[in-house]
């Protein structure tokens, strides 16, 4: 039987080879989903981090600023006090505004503590936010593991594609088939003879 170069010749039953490769698309389908999902993931927990880091500092800033203004309500108040007691000393000054003062004084003091509780509190928000970077690690390596795994599949699909590739037999020459040791049906092994050509132009 004449062949020309191109034809094909034999072809082995692809069913297996094409549930193998169906099997890794399948497979590189899901982790790539997983993949996309945890990237995603990723992003959001990232921008929320940053957020939240900003919002406690900010917050820290303001408590600040709020205490240099109470500290300077507190030494008011305090040369307040102290100038009106020297006055109540000397019957210069009512008992009401010694009370007053003393009253002034205490409510400075007692905010001025007040805004320095606020401030441990923003420091602790911002020290916290700043170890959930931690988690953002963590999840960084799980998205780096199954990104790894995905290229592990792939490479077994590109595998089985080439495999799938090598079930079509064709004719490498135009020629005459001589022999066909192999027969429709036939499980046949690695290395195994199909089908043999003759070149008629190699002839002599």
């Amino acid at each position: 039987e004449a062949v020309k170069k191109g034809q094909l010749i034999a072809e082995i039953a692809p069913d297996e080879l094409e549930a193998e490769r169906a099997f890794y698309q399948h497979s590189a389908a899901g982790i790539e989903s997983q993949v996309e999902e945890s990237e995603a993931a990723l992003r959001l927990q990232e921008r929320q981090l940053g957020d939240q880091v900003k919002q406690a500092e900010a917050a820290v800033a303001t408590a600040e600023a709020q205490r240099s203004a109470a500290a300077a309500d507190v030494d008011r108040a305090k040369v307040t006090l102290d100038r009106t007691r020297e006055l109540f000393k000397q019957q210069l000054a009512p008992a009401q505004a010694m009370d007053e003062a003393r009253t002034a004084h205490e409510s400075a003091q007692a905010k001025m503590e007040s805004i320095a509780r606020q401030i441990d509190a923003a420091r602790a928000a911002v020290a916290l936010a700043r170890s959930n970077a931690e988690q953002i690690a963590v999840r960084k390596s799980q998205v780096q593991a199954t990104q790894h795994q995905l290229a592990a599949v792939g490479a077994q699909r590109t595998k089985a594609d080439v495999r799938l590739g090598f079930a079509r037999v064709v004719a490498p020459i135009d020629g005459v088939v001589d022999v066909q040791p192999a027969r429709e049906g036939e499980v046949v092994t690695a290395g195994q003879t199909l089908v043999t050509l003759i070149d008629p132009d190699d002839l002599w």
